[in-house]
């Protein structure tokens, strides 16, 4: 087993406090000092605002009719249905593609559209849309070819489906290349020339918001359709990192109510199988446990059984699907760690000479975890890395990169061609290359980072204001539920204390976890844990020492007594 090193220390971002601004806004909103801090500091000042953000509902939901081609798919759509074509339903391997598929495909038959579903097999396929996917849809019969998170930049297969006789819709939000697609229709708020009023919903928010548009067309009442399908766009807003504001926030905060109580065989027993429900279902249990699992299905076997799992009615079939998506993660889980541990090894190995951007490489990583595997060494380093996999005997390789702040991805890779291909954003990308130019680019993208001046710096971590300890009361931290769902663009508050006395340190849990009481200069005595490292987290916090702390504030309930407990995210020595 694999020692993970200690990652550097991490420097804390404060945000200044704006005291006034907090004072009207409790004074103007009722709420608890915490929470007007938070929302101060996060640009909420203004009461209307916060207001806004705090209690906007369904009816604020921007006008459908203004996304991009909204009428030209509107006709094409309904007008498959009336003449009765079959519709093919493209969607996409991650779970805000198999979540929208599924969001059209219901929606579709619900009407009495004919609807053949299709998400692509990472493997056989891979991302987009493939010509095997194409020929399926004509041997099928269909007439129309309807994507969903995925085609605005599939000019040549798009004109390929129309050659054979299709008429085709995109729907998206990926970001479009200089020209779109010659479609009938291309539905993506980031067109250039797009008038909607938000850019940033995932693809099965776009599908949302293009069928809330249908039901006025026939007339189906908004309100039934809404509670039927905002379970399956908040679980693609979340899992596809989307920013919970504006009506990302709207529509992940009511599927988060709708999703305990959902009617759809698969999600209930997916539900069951990943989180206890009890107490509701939170973002994160999304992005942790439910996304997780609809994800493995694309990254070890195929997207359709999670696809399946969504569309079935049966609640028999639909305890077997999740039954295989739960083996599915394990075995995903699994992999992951051993990758982990192997690269790990390689780090240590080579710590002399593996250079700024880490480039690491096997034979037979699994593609499917390429990326976990980028974004936990990331994490763990604060140093780009691009993490690389190949087949026995094979002469091509792929692979995933994860980036920080100062190393922008896409341009790397845009820099280093034609040694390799690829593309992506600034903090995360996918690559081709050949196994035996694998030393030649790990040379080539450290020598583009001395080229560029990428210094790395330490990982940061924000925080939102240093406070008091007479500010955490179990009120001021049940109040902080307002400002949920927490996710991308809304995160969870962290604040900081400092000068705490360690009263005791034990680990809980069979010495999984640790838990470390500390004390308030005024004498106030908190609970405060580290997951998931046992006794080896922070061994200079042992009994009699004062520290600072970064943490996340939990409401306790045990056995009825209401306590502030505090999740810690980091820990350093007090330095008077």
């Amino acid at each position: 087993m694999v020692q993970i090193p200690s990652a550097a220390t991490k420097h804390w971002s404060i945000s200044e406090r704006n005291v006034a601004a907090e004072g009207i806004l409790m004074k103007e909103l009722g709420i608890s000092p915490l929470t007007a801090l938070v929302l101060a500091s996060r640009g909420l000042a203004d009461p209307a605002e916060a207001h806004k953000f705090l209690f906007s509902g369904l009816d604020d939901l921007h006008d459908p009719r203004l996304l991009p081609d909204y009428e030209k798919a509107k006709d094409e759509i309904l007008g498959a249905k009336e003449r009765g074509e079959t519709i093919f339903v493209h969607g996409d391997y991650d779970a805000d593609g198999v979540t929208s598929a599924a969001l059209f495909t219901r929606f579709l038959r619900s009407i009495g559209a004919k609807v053949i579903s299709h998400t692509p097999h990472r493997f056989r396929e891979g991302y987009g849309i493939h010509e095997i996917a194409v020929r399926m849809a004509h041997d099928a019969g269909a007439k129309l070819f309807l994507t969903c998170d995925c085609g605005v930049t599939a000019h040549n297969n798009i004109r390929y489906a129309q050659e054979l006789g299709m008429r085709v819709v995109v729907t998206d939000h990926h970001l479009p290349k200089e020209t779109l697609p010659e479609a009938q229709a291309v539905v993506n708020p980031h067109r250039k020339d797009s008038q909607y009023p938000f850019k940033d919903l995932c693809g099965v928010g776009v599908v949302f918001k293009l069928l809330l548009g249908l039901t006025e067309e026939l007339d189906i009442r908004r309100d039934r359709f809404t509670s039927k399908f905002l379970d399956l766009v908040a679980i693609g807003t979340v899992a596809d990192l989307m920013p919970l504001v504006d009506e990302n926030r709207i529509m992940v905060r009511q599927g988060l109510i709708a999703l305990p109580a959902s009617g759809k065989p698969g999600l209930k027993a997916l539900i069951s199988k990943a989180c206890d429900s009890s107490k509701g279902v939170s973002s994160f249990d999304i992005g942790y446990k439910i996304a997780p699992r609809l994800n493995a299905a694309g990254r070890i076997d195929d997207s359709k059984l999670a696809l399946e799992l969504l569309l079935t009615s049966d609640h028999a079939e639909a305890q077997v699907l999740a039954d295989k998506l739960e083996e599915l993660n394990v075995e995903r889980q699994s992999q992951q760690a051993l990758m982990v541990e192997e690269a790990l090894a390689e780090i240590e190995a080579n710590r002399d000479s593996i250079g700024r951007i880490l480039v690491l490489a096997r034979q037979n990583w699994p593609h499917g975890i390429l990326g976990l595997v980028s974004g936990r060494i990331t994490e763990h380093f604060a140093l780009p890395s691009f993490v690389i996999g190949y087949d026995e005997g094979g002469e091509d390789a792929r692979g995933s990169a994860r980036s920080v702040s100062g190393f922008h991805l896409g341009k790397a890779i845009d820099a280093l061609a034609p040694l390799i291909t690829g593309g992506g954003h600034e903090a995360a990308a996918g690559i081709g290359l050949k196994v035996k130019d694998i030393d030649q680019f790990r040379d080539a993208v450290n020598a583009y980072a001395t080229e560029i001046c990428f210094e790395p710096g330490p990982p940061v971590i924000s925080v939102q204001a240093e406070i008091g300890a007479e500010l955490l009361t179990p009120e001021a931290v049940d109040d902080l539920n307002r400002l949920q769902p927490f996710g991308t663009g809304n995160s969870t508050p962290r604040f900081a204390v400092k000068g705490f006395s360690v009263d005791k340190r034990v680990t809980i849990s069979n010495d999984r976890h640790l838990k470390i009481c500390c004390r308030s200069a005024e004498g106030a005595i908190f609970e405060s844990l580290i997951w998931g490292q046992g006794d080896s987290a922070y061994p200079e916090a042992q009994e009699g020492t004062k520290v600072n702390l970064v943490f996340e504030p939990q409401l306790n309930t045990f056995q009825g007594r209401r306590t502030v407990q505090l999740k810690i995210c980091d820990l350093q020595l007090f330095d008077a």
